[in-house]
């Protein structure tokens, strides 16, 4: 960092049978997690004798996007990791002039979260995510950010968990929504996103970068309640969450994603679980997707003098205590 994750990559589908290649899979530890070691991505088959293919790393596609992960970090001289602080802006917003398609699998989304398993799959995370377009559940505007945090990550939707006992394994997830976050002093969106664990709680900021001072906002939790004012404030650990020594050691991810996998492909492997899971909505990225107009009046990520949507990362610092 700095770097920036420009649209216009994310919107750039790669052939729908390329695998991806960066991680191999293995078998997850189901033991952190108080549960059965369990596999991450297995294609049902629908209508057929209920087998599924192993998890073994050489199956899933890879969706839209790009990524920044840093190298594996954990305790140091006698200090625990508590949490990160993310300098930087999701930038990025719709034009109503421009619908995406209807369906459930048109989105754009940045995110900047810790993960305890290298390859995202189906482990702890923490972190704040912004969907700038979503055809389902709506595109959030510049000044709105989710914080959350999940176990069995990634165990939902397009891609399956199953352990050894031959049970089927699904995230649980606590979400934190940030909206109406009032603009720095410079009159932008860029702000220091910084979460700490403490105790039973994570401590939420979202600090103006040149003061350091929270600025102001609402928030709401998906386990109820919320407020707003200063934008510093607690969300409750659920007893689910693993303990804080899972989060001791890890990565941080700093991506963008867009649109699912596409929908059944001659030659695609297993191409009735395309049909099954999407029901042949699969689709390319949004096209609604624009930059961001600043409340000062200009524009977001500007490149050669023309602004762009991006997630605009500057910094990012692990937190100890």
């Amino acid at each position: 960092m700095p770097w920036r994750f420009y649209y216009a990559n994310a919107g750039s589908s790669p052939p729908p049978t390329t695998l991806r290649t960066r991680c191999a899979l293995q078998q997850v530890d189901g033991t952190p997690y108080g549960h059965a070691d369990f596999g991450w991505f297995r294609f049902p088959v629908p209508g057929g004798d209920g087998d599924w293919p192993r998890a073994n790393g050489a199956e899933p596609l890879a969706a839209t996007g790009e990524y920044l992960e840093t190298a594996q970090f954990g305790p140091m001289d006698n200090t625990n990791p508590a949490g990160f602080v993310f300098t930087g802006e999701f930038a990025g917003e719709t034009k109503a002039s421009l619908p995406p398609a209807q369906g459930p699998a048109h989105f754009f989304v940045e995110a900047v979260y810790f993960t305890d398993l290298e390859c995202s799959h189906g482990g702890t995370e923490y972190g704040w995510y912004r969907m700038v377009s979503n055809s389902v559940f709506g595109n959030a505007p510049p000044n709105s950010f989710v914080f959350y945090y999940s176990d069995f990550t990634n165990c939902n939707l397009d891609y399956g968990c199953w352990d050894t006992n031959g049970h089927q394994v699904k995230s649980s997830t606590v979400t934190a929504t940030i909206t109406g976050a009032a603009p720095n002093e410079a009159g932008s969106y860029q702000y220091k996103f910084q979460a700490i664990r403490s105790g039973q709680d994570f401590k939420l900021s979202l600090l103006d970068p040149s003061t350091d001072i929270p600025v102001t906002c609402q928030w709401s939790l998906s386990t109820g309640g919320g407020s707003g004012g200063t934008c510093a404030f607690s969300v409750p650990i659920e007893s689910w969450y693993p303990s804080a020594s899972q989060i001791d050691g890890g990565y941080i991810v700093v991506a963008t994603q867009s649109s699912r996998l596409y929908p059944a492909i001659t030659g695609a492997p297993y191409p009735e679980w395309y049909d099954y899971a999407l029901g042949g909505l699969g689709a390319a990225p949004p096209t609604n997707v624009v930059p961001t107009t600043e409340p000062n009046g200009t524009q977001s990520c500007i490149f050669n003098g023309a602004g762009y949507a991006c997630l605009d990362a500057v910094s990012l610092q692990v937190l100890y205590e």
